[in-house]
């Protein structure tokens, strides 16, 4: 056994955020942090940028905040927050105009198209000294029509950490028995969400490939294949762990994988069991999906019972190559694949 330790980028809330309107009308919305948001709180007025567009064009387009051009210059003696519009630059780009223009904290709401009108949140790419959240496309838009009526005071709380050289590790297990020519993965990632205990997402894919090694030891049988057993530092923040483990061991060593099992959220009573890079697979192997009882036995896609949670993506598959997908490429062209939790754009 040995354990690969590696430093990552490591963001999270500490508390919820909160968003205010101070005046003219009191009221609360709903709102959520961008990654790599810094933590204040601020209160000041709120200032549109110049280019927000309502109604909305048919397909995205907007570029509020694109430019240095489209801020007016902030108050040099009072807090202000900066009103931006979802579009087709990068939140980074925003906010980094934003922040170049003097404001104190940003505001980016949902551009308005369909499927772009739900609460907006994302990643900003690179930490920021200044707080940022966001907001739905009705929010956004009944604010900016509010500014256009007179003077509009908010009151924004953020509360976050980042650490850019947080610490975790992978833990690497192999049998002494088998080929060394043929090796089978067997991995499950170690950490969860922040925002969830962990339970399913992935205590239950951990506890089951640790009781699988337990048994194979006490069993003590021969086995045709090695079997690596892999525990992934990192996977929540972008297949890191993984990623690490493919691009720091050998081209031989990852020519020897054969197969990768991956466990990942087995305690769902919604499961799937999916063949990742099915164009490369053979007819016999290619993806089968196998659906559990849900509440619903007519929907796949039907909600799990109550008190069940079908972690951060249930509701959309996950494309991933480590660490079997990638072992015929050269380490020069590997590729970083990591499957984006939030939008930067």
């Amino acid at each position: 056994m040995r354990e690969q330790t590696f430093t990552f980028p490591f963001f999270r809330d500490l508390s919820d955020p909160t968003l205010d309107q101070v005046s003219p009308d009191p009221q609360s919305y709903a709102t959520a942090t961008f990654t790599y948001s810094g933590s204040g709180a601020v209160d000041g007025a709120l200032v549109p940028t110049n280019d927000i567009q309502l109604p909305p064009p048919a397909a995205p387009g907007v570029t509020s905040g694109c430019e240095a051009a489209d801020f007016e210059p902030a108050s040099a003696t009072e807090d202000e927050i900066a009103l931006i519009q979802r579009g087709t630059c990068t939140f980074e780009i925003k906010v980094a105009n934003a922040e170049a223009a003097g404001y104190d904290a940003a505001i980016i709401f949902n551009e308005g198209q369909e499927g772009r009108q739900e609460l907006l949140t994302g990643t900003l790419g690179v930490p920021f000294d200044i707080p940022v959240v966001g907001l739905s496309f009705a929010d956004g838009a009944a604010l900016y029509a509010d500014t256009q009526a007179g003077p509009v005071t908010m009151s924004l709380v953020t509360d976050t950490e980042t650490n850019l050289e947080a610490e975790t590790s992978n833990i690497i297990a192999t049998s002494r028995r088998g080929s060394p020519e043929r090796v089978l993965v067997v991995g499950a990632h170690l950490d969860s969400v922040v925002e969830g205990p962990g339970i399913n997402d992935n205590g239950s894919g951990t506890s089951t490939i640790l009781e699988i090694a337990e048994e194979m030891a006490e069993l003590d049988k021969p086995i045709r294949q090695k079997v690596r057993f892999a525990f992934w530092g990192a996977e929540e923040s972008g297949l890191l762990g993984s990623n690490y483990y493919v691009n720091t061991v050998s081209d031989n060593t990852l020519g020897s994988i054969v197969a990768n099992l991956n466990f990942d959220m087995v305690g769902s009573p919604n499961y799937v069991r999916f063949v990742y890079d099915e164009a490369r697979a053979s007819p016999s192997t290619r993806r089968r999906s196998v659906v559990a009882p849900t509440t619903d036995r007519s929907s796949p896609s039907a909600s799990p019972p109550a008190g069940c949670s079908p972690g951060p993506r249930a509701s959309r598959p996950r494309s991933r190559k480590p660490p079997t997908a990638v072992r015929r490429e050269s380490r020069t062209t590997r590729a970083t694949t990591r499957h984006a939790t939030r939008s930067t754009t």
